[in-house]
């Protein structure tokens, strides 16, 4: 019998090239996993709410008691607006019936008003922050006043999730109010749709 002989580990050499491609891989894998685990942070991490008003508002001007914006992540948000606007609008009662009114289409109707916005350089974790949305004013329903039956309001919030990526993310939230057994108009959320 013959014996073989045994094989022998020798290393190829992989020269200066070799080398670079190897060590340019790595950096793009390593790459591609921040960037990834960046994205799923930007895009499902950050929790930015808006809560209405905790106490009743005036039925002559609804829109003037605070709202709070919250920041209920473990980490800060940056670059913080938070903007006030349409759809908006009051439905009131005059002794003719309903009427609708929206800046714009009066629709027999007038009221002026002034929706305000709210900005931070940096919202921290777990801190609230109170704003108000504007105010509405010199209302009337069909030349003459009635009473508020009904106002609504939409707030988009945006902030960067990260200080130094440019990227923003943007949130919606709808609000509506009507008038309570304490005659005082109570701000709730709207629950928005799919999509």
């Amino acid at each position: 019998m013959q014996k073989k002989p045994p094989k022998k580990n020798v290393k190829q050499p992989r020269g200066f090239f070799g080398r670079i491609f190897r060590v340019v891989g790595w950096m793009i894998a390593a790459l591609s996993f921040v960037g990834t685990v960046v994205g799923l942070y930007v895009e499902v991490v950050p929790v930015v709410s808006v809560s209405p008003p905790s106490s009743g508002s005036s039925s002559q001007d609804p829109f003037t008691k605070p709202f709070v914006v919250n920041n209920e992540d473990s980490f800060s948000v940056y670059s913080v607006k938070a903007t006030c606007g349409f759809p908006a609008g009051i439905e009131g009662v005059t002794k003719s019936g309903g009427t609708t009114l929206e800046p714009g289409k009066p629709a027999g109707a007038e009221a002026d008003f002034r929706f305000d916005s709210f900005s931070t350089d940096e919202l921290e974790s777990q801190e609230h922050r109170p704003f108000t949305c504007g105010t509405i004013s010199n209302i009337t329903l069909s030349g003459q006043f009635g009473s508020l039956s009904r106002c609504w309001v939409t707030i988009i919030v945006e902030f960067k999730p990260i200080k130094f990526i440019p990227r923003f993310s943007s949130h919606k939230f709808s609000f509506e109010a009507g008038p309570q057994e304490d005659g005082y108009f109570h701000w709730s959320e709207i629950p928005l749709g799919p999509g």
